[in-house]
């Protein structure tokens, strides 16, 4: 192919654009014809065809929808309100608006206190503060069986503290 052809061929897709370009922005001009046009005459003022208003006094149609689709109640017709809610609160993919479904889990599967359906967090601890394995962050475990990267000194100095905590409290309750 030589050079002249495919300039041709470049100039005549250039051509072909800039015609649809000019089509694109003229045509909202040929859409909007006035209806008070007759033919060989151009009205004085661009009056367009009336849409047809069937709405009583309240803004209701014959079927009970208002012009946004919304019925007396604020629901459309597939039981949605304007945010997207049932009226028992749920979204169409079952969540509330908390973004929680029936059984409290978000959609990572935790509840609102961030705990998963087993009761650990996001990163593996309970609600106590113990992993899977009955570890602590720092490693440490209750009855003593720390793991090798433990400080000795932070894992006696927490069991010390749950010690106290679980020890009823001296003197004369009177």
């Amino acid at each position: 192919m030589s050079t002249t052809s495919a300039a041709r061929r470049g100039s005549r897709h250039t051509s072909f654009r800039i015609a649809l370009l000019g089509v694109l922005l003229a045509a909202p001009a040929l859409v909007a014809i006035p209806a008070t046009a007759a033919p060989g005459e151009a009205p004085i003022t661009a009056r367009f065809a009336t849409v047809s208003d069937d709405y009583d006094a309240f803004g209701y149609d014959a079927f009970g929808y208002d012009r946004h689709g919304y019925d007396r109640k604020g629901y459309d017709r597939f039981g949605r309100d304007r945010d997207g809610f049932d009226e028992d609160g749920y979204d169409r993919f079952g969540r509330d608006r908390g973004g929680y479904d029936e059984d409290g889990l978000d959609t990572f599967g935790r509840d609102r206190s961030g705990y998963d359906r087993h009761g650990y967090d996001r990163w593996g601890y309970d609600r106590r503060g113990f992993d899977r394995e009955g570890y602590t962050s720092s490693g440490c475990r209750i009855d003593g069986n720390d793991r090798e990267s433990a400080d000795r000194a932070v894992c006696d100095a927490w069991r010390a503290r749950l010690a106290d905590r679980q020890r009823p409290p001296t003197g004369s309750a009177g």
